[in-house]
Formats: C-alpha cells, sequence, structure tokens
C-alpha cells in the first residue's frame, strides 16, 4: 500500500472537514505510521496535495478543527503565525 492509499483509507472525504479515522496523539491530531515513525497526518495532507515542505514550517487549520486532514482546509505558517491566528478567532 502506498501512503497516499494509507492516507485516502483512513480520512473521510466529503465536502467540509475530511475526518481522519485513524489515531490522533494526545491532543487530538491525526497520526499515521510510515516507514516506522509516526508522522503528523496533516502533514502528509499537505504534502501530497502540495509536495514537500520545509521543517520548520506548521501545517495549521483554517477551520480549526484540529481532526481535519483536508488540504483545503489547511495552510503553512510560523509558530507564531499559528498563534496569531488562533488568537484572532478567539
Amino acid at each position: 500500500m502506498t501512503l497516499r492509499e494509507k492516507f485516502e483509507f483512513r480520512a473521510v472525504q466529503d465536502s467540509g472537514c475530511w475526518e481522519w479515522l485513524g489515531s490522533h496523539n494526545d491532543r487530538g491530531y491525526p497520526q499515521i505510521w510510515w516507514k516506522g515513525k509516526v508522522h503528523r497526518a496533516t502533514r502528509i495532507a499537505y504534502e501530497l496535495a502540495n509536495g514537500p515542505l520545509l521543517s520548520e514550517l506548521y501545517v495549521c487549520h483554517s477551520c480549526d478543527n484540529p481532526g481535519c486532514v483536508n488540504p483545503a482546509h489547511l495552510f503553512l505558517g510560523t509558530q507564531s503565525d499559528n498563534m496569531k491566528d488562533s488568537v484572532s478567532k478567539g
């Protein structure tokens, strides 16, 4: 099974948030086991849709749903960007 197949098997893809059916970490963020490592499923979602990203960037949610893996709801930013986004949305 490819990473894309494994990802798509665990994501409920509809027109809104794509809810993750796989495991979540203790903060509620989706995770996926691949090649002997646990990865954040949001990073995998972003990379499958847009290509590789720099390790220092965060994958942030425009929908504010930590369980969402819909690439259309994800954007890149720094930790500071993510905190500012959180504060601006209350």
